[in-house]
Parts: structure tokens; sequence; C-alpha cells
């Protein structure tokens, strides 16, 4: 897959400025939603141009000194500020929680754990469909790693950015049938569990056969995928076995309801803006690299 993205570097820096005494107080629960590690791999080389500073007060208890960002041009700010990056008074370990659109992979130069924390049941789903060896970093999602910030780097992964938006929009499906809470409860094995999983694959194998994914058209993107492939067919059997149970008078399954996808442009006026976030931040950002100077 080629990705249109011009490699960037960032730099972050500790803040000069002492911790607040009323920074938020949403320091990182007792345990870990889920961790696990990573072999580290090579590092981009930083340069620095423009500069941003994370606000103590966004960060939380436990790492509540913000970085300062430095990116290569002044155009690339308007993307870093989405990413929320904190260290410990110490500097040993990194926070990052994403407030942006797009999914991001982080990469590590040392051998680092990496823990997330108070995943939503939405975001546990997801992760549950692409458990790998990559580190994803989820709309709203937070991750704490055991390295200071210098080990740390990030890009936005326009794929899987792919895959969640997919994903949400099958999710606020299940909502509007009211399926979501047994999808809580049941994951995989209730039939809206089989089918959330299987149409949020059925739009990454598609994807993957996609050259220039920037350029495309979410709705024609999830249009076909779910029309295309083997994939395709198993989110179909999948969602032949739900019938939209909020309104008794209409009966329609989640197969013919998402035939019409197209026609439903005010649900997927939000996804597309998301997208479409997505896709301009993965032509100006590569990656964001961490730095932290001691002073």
């Amino acid at each position: 897959m080629k990705v249109i993205a011009r490699g960037i570097i960032v730099l972050l820096a500790l803040s000069l400025t002492a911790a607040c005494d009323n920074n938020d107080d949403d320091g990182r629960p007792s345990t870990p939603t889920t961790s696990w590690r990573l072999p580290p791999p090579s590092s981009p080389t930083p340069a620095e141009r423009a500069t941003y500073q994370v606000p103590d007060a966004d960060c939380p208890t436990n790492f509540h000194h913000g970085l300062l960002i430095a990116t290569e041009t002044p155009a690339e700010l308007q993307y870093v500020d989405k990413i929320v990056a904190c260290t410990t008074d110490q500097g040993t370990e990194t926070y990052l929680r994403n407030e942006s659109d797009a999914v991001w992979t982080l990469h590590n130069t040392l051998d680092a754990n990496y823990f997330t924390w108070s995943d939503s049941a939405r975001i546990k789903s997801f992760r549950s469909i692409f458990e790998s060896d990559q580190v994803l970093l989820t709309p709203k999602g937070v991750i704490t790693a055991t390295v200071p910030p210098s080990a740390l780097t990030w890009s936005i992964d326009l794929l899987h950015s792919l895959d969640w938006e997919a994903h949400e929009l099958f999710a606020d499906k299940l909502v509007e049938y009211g399926e979501l809470a047994l999808v809580r409860q049941a994951g995989r094995v209730h039939p809206a569990g089989k089918a959330l999983v299987q149409c949020t694959l059925a739009i990454h194998a598609y994807g993957k056969t996609l050259d220039a994914l920037a350029e495309e058209d979410l709705t024609d993107v999830v249009s076909t995928g779910l029309a295309t492939g083997v994939a395709g067919s198993k989110c179909r059997q999948e969602g032949a076995n739900l019938r939209l149970s909020s309104d008794p008078n209409r009966s329609i399954v989640l197969t013919e309801d998402l035939d019409h996808l197209k026609s439903q442009t005010k649900f997927l006026e939000t996804f597309e803006t998301h997208w479409g976030r997505a896709t301009q931040g993965s032509r100006v950002v590569k990656f964001f690299g961490l730095l932290l100077r001691h002073t």
C-alpha cells in the first residue's frame, strides 16, 4: 500500500515550567487495560523548525510535565497538538493521548512496555480485531510507555484509520439496531458481535488492495468492500441475522440496510469528516520523533 505522505520529524522537550497544583486530577488507573512488549526499531534523525508546548494542565497527575514539540515546518503544527504528550518528574516514562481522528502506530528505539488505560467498549472491540505486533493509538485512546520520550516515535496509520471509521460506522448501526449492549457482553459470540468483526474486516481487506488510500472516498470504499471478496460475503452472512429492533414497523436486516449506505448521507457525514482529516494528516505527517532534554 502506498500512502501519500511527506516525512517529518518532531522533537519533544520537557517543559521548563513546574507542575501546577491545579493540574487535571485524572491520573492513570490502578491497573492498565492492556500491556505488551515490542522489540525496538530504528529511529529517524530529528530536526527542529517550529514548536508547540503541551500545557501541563492537559496532562494527568502521574505524568504532569507537558512536552515541547518541534516540527520540521510550521504547517505540521495543526496536527501536533492533537497528541497530548507528557512525562514524569524523572522523565523515564511517556504518556500519549490521541485527540485526533486518525489511528497512530507507535515505534520505539528501546525495549519498551506499553499499557492502555480506560479503553472504551469500542476501543476494546477494535483492538480485539486488530491485535498484532503493532501498537495502535486509537482516537480517544491513551497509552503509556516505560521508556523516556526520546525513545518513541509515532506515525499516522491510514489503513487502520480506515478500519477505525468503518468499525465506528458499524457500531453506530448496531446502536440503531439495539444490539450494542450485547456486543459489549458477548463480543464475537453474539450475532451482533460477529457482524461487527466481519464487516470491519471486510473493509480492512479491501483497503489493503488500494494503492492510493488517501485519495479514496470513504463511502465508496465501505460500499465496495462490503460487496466484494470473501470477507464481504462473511459480513453479509452475519448481517443477515440482525433485524432492526428499535422500530417495530420496520422489518429490515442489517445487510439490506448496508446495501443502501450511500443514500444515508446524514448518517455518513461525521465519518466522512473524520476520514477527511485523517487523510489530510497522512499527506503532511509521516513520523513524530520525541526527544527529552533534561535541564
